[in-house]
């Protein structure tokens, strides 16, 4: 049988399990302001559009704008809401 050199078991009560690995989910800035840009842009085409079919593209150009960039930050925070919570 012998003599026990140690009187801790086998496991090692110290010892932690396998560590887990980090989230690496990294807010992508070029990715969200590609998102914004682009939705921004069919608003102001649309808007655009719209004004030239009814005889009036500034008008149109300016009511895309104002549908767009609300409609982009929307889209952005949409896709990204949980990077910031």
């Amino acid at each position: 049988m012998g003599i026990a050199l140690s009187r801790t078991p086998r496991r090692l009560r110290y010892a932690c399990g396998p560590m887990a690995t980090a989230k690496s989910d990294v807010f992508p800035p070029i990715e969200a302001g590609a998102l914004l840009i682009a939705v921004t842009v069919v608003g102001l085409l649309a808007g655009t559009l719209g004004g030239w079919i009814f005889g009036a593209p500034a008008i149109g150009l300016v009511a895309g704008a104002v549908v767009g960039l609300p409609g982009g930050v929307y889209a952005v925070y949409r896709r990204y809401h949980g990077y910031f919570s």
